[in-house]
Order: structure tokens, then C-alpha cells, then sequence
């Protein structure tokens, strides 16, 4: 990786992802995919629970700053681990309909298609019938989806799949103003969605995070659930597409809530959050800083295990995989049970 605290955020994202995916590489391809989704969900909870004991005396943001590292190395891990061709090879743990649970693409790919520099939600409202081009103007422009209540309005299977053909269009036109490093995807998001975050607390976030989580587990439900009606040769690659962009408003609503603290700070310093964070200080709080303070070292200019420091992680965590092993384990237990429990 060869970076240090002081230029993680110049990394490409996809350089981030591919490091922070190897860490723990070893564990992980003997864990299916729900298994590693179910760590992210569960620290997704962390940083709402975090969140919400911030209200209370004596309250810092230490730990809601690991929850927020750890939910952005469970999910790059889960990115990795989906990434590749329809049918490719399952892996220890998985199922034969895990390998038609994959997205196309990696993790800034997935953000530009979602994200190319533009509000998807306002501006294909507002531009329904225009090309592919994105007026100077308009690009970065900050998202009117409140003023324009595109949240209040009901939304159809055929309406989100025409938009998510014109947002990749409008990607494809305009990728070389795809941002680069990590910190340019979190610039990107903050100049699209600053106002509405400046308008939204902490507590707000965590739950529109929460709710993409979701839409994201109900994606990838969807790639391998058809009723009769459906025919899967055709449903199939639009449900891949649905996918990509929910793991890509995770990832946004990931900036969004560091971008919401980062407001926070400088606009209310004395509310408990940030307390180790001057409210004069000009650094602001980036999500690459998140990550290394919590799994990055200096010294080995690279991202490691925060347990064992190894970059690729030898920590003794022992995973009940085969027949053979629940089968023994069962046995065990029945000649001797846990005492006090039933």
C-alpha cells in the first residue's frame, strides 16, 4: 500500500478497498457472504447505538469512530468478496445460489455509475428528457431533492431502472471527472449533499444508513429469488444493477455521516461530539483518517490487523465450517452440556 496518516487520503478508492479487503482475507474466504454482510449490519447498529449514547454525560466519540472504521472494512470486505462474473466459482461456506450473487464492478465504478457528479435522484427529475451531457453548471451542483420532494414520491420498478440506465450513461460520458482518491469521492458526496447533511442530525444519518443497509440486504435477497412470473434470464442483470447502487449509497451515506459530524463540529463544538477535535482546527474530519486511525500503521505504511498488527491478519479465530466439525461438536456437547444452561 505503502502510505502513511498523512496521504491515505490521496489513494485511489479502489487501492483502499483492495488493501483493507487483504487484511483479513485469510478469514474471510472461509466465510460466506451473509457471514460478512452480518458483521457489516451489525456495525452499521453500532454506529446508531453509538450515536445515541453521545446524548448522554460524558459521552466522546472514540468508539463511534471504530464502528465507523469497522463498517468500512466489513463493507470494502464485502465488495471484494461479490465482485465478479454471474457463476463464478462459490467459495468455502457458500452455496451454488451464492455464485449469482455478484456485482460487474468494483467500488468506484459502482459510485460513479450511482454518483457521476450529480444528485441521481433531482437531476434526472429535473433533466427527464436531456442527453447524456451534464452542463459545466450543473455538475456538483448541490442535490434539491427536499425542495422538489422527490422523497415523498412513490417510486416504480420501471422508473428506478430507467434511471439507473441514465445515470451509467452519464457516467460513461463524463469519466474523466470521475474523483480519484478516496478523499475526492468524500469532497464529491459533501458538495452534493452538504446542505441537506447540514440540515439532518447525527441520529438522522444513522438512520438513512441504516435503511440502505437494508435496501442492500433486499438486493442481495433479490438475486436469486424470482417469482413465477419472472423471467430470470432478463431480471437478472437489472437486479446486479439495483445491487451496485445500493452498495454505493452505503458507501455515500459512510461520507455522509462523517461529512454530518464534521458539520457538526464546527457549527455546534460543545454538543459532545468530536471532543478530542479542536473546533478552531482547519483539518477536516475524512473518512480515510477514520480508517487509519483505527487500522493503519505508520510504520508499516500500510493497513493491518489492529489485534495481531500482521498486514494480512494470523489472529487464532476459529469458524465451524464442515459437517465433520458441527457433527463433533454436537457430539461433544451431548455427552457434556454447558452447566446452568439448557
Amino acid at each position: 500500500m505503502n502510505c502513511t496518516h498523512d496521504n491515505v487520503g490521496e489513494l485511489r478508492l479502489d487501492a483502499v478497498v483492495d488493501a483493507a479487503s487483504t487484511v483479513y482475507a485469510r478469514h474471510d474466504r472461509n466465510r460466506s457472504l451473509w457471514d460478512v454482510w452480518s458483521h457489516a449490519l451489525h456495525h452499521a447498529a453500532a454506529i446508531a447505538e453509538e450515536i445515541r449514547k453521545l446524548s448522554l454525560p460524558a459521552a466522546n466519540d472514540g468508539k463511534l469512530r471504530q464502528e465507523i472504521a469497522d463498517l468500512a472494512l466489513w463493507l470494502f470486505a464485502m465488495i471484494a468478496k461479490l465482485k465478479g462474473p454471474l457463476g463464478s466459482p462459490v467459495q468455502i461456506n457458500e452455496v451454488p445460489q451464492d455464485s449469482v450473487v455478484r456485482i460487474s464492478v468494483n467500488a468506484s465504478d459502482l459510485m460513479w455509475n450511482r454518483y457521476p457528479g450529480v444528485c441521481p435522484w433531482c437531476y434526472c427529475a429535473v433533466h427527464a428528457g436531456d442527453n447524456a451531457r451534464i452542463d459545466e453548471a450543473d455538475f456538483g451542483r448541490p442535490c434539491c431533492c427536499d425542495s422538489l420532494g422527490i422523497a415523498e414520491r412513490e417510486k416504480q420498478k420501471e422508473e428506478l431502472r430507467a434511471r439507473a440506465k441514465r445515470t451509467r450513461l452519464l457516467a460513461k460520458e463524463h469519466m474523466s471527472r470521475r474523483p480519484r482518491s478516496i478523499d475526492d469521492w468524500q469532497n464529491l458526496i459533501g458538495n452534493l449533499y452538504r446542505q441537506r447533511l447540514g440540515q439532518m442530525t447525527p441520529s438522522d444519518v444513522a438512520l438513512h444508513l441504516l435503511e440502505e443497509m437494508g435496501e442492500v440486504s433486499d438486493g442481495l435477497i433479490r438475486m436469486y429469488t424470482y417469482s413465477g412470473r419472472d423471467s430470470i434470464e432478463e431480471e437478472i442483470f437489472p437486479r446486479r444493477a439495483r445491487l451496485e447502487d445500493e452498495l454505493a449509497d452505503v458507501l455515500s451515506w459512510l461520507f455522509g455521516i462523517v461529512e454530518c459530524l464534521e458539520l457538526r463540529k464546527r457549527s455546534q463544538p460543545n454538543d459532545g461530539l468530536l471532543t478530542d477535535v479542536p473546533a478552531a482546527s482547519t483539518v477536516r474530519l475524512r473518512l480515510s483518517q477514520i480508517l487509519w486511525a483505527r487500522y493503519g500503521s505508520d510504520e508499516k505504511h500500510t493497513i493491518r490487523c489492529f489485534h495481531c498488527g500482521a498486514e494480512q491478519c494470523v489472529c487464532d479465530i476459529q469458524l465451524i465450517q464442515s459437517k465433520e466439525q458441527v457433527e463433533d461438536l454436537l457430539a461433544k456437547l451431548s455427552k457434556s452440556p454447558s452447566p446452568g444452561f439448557v
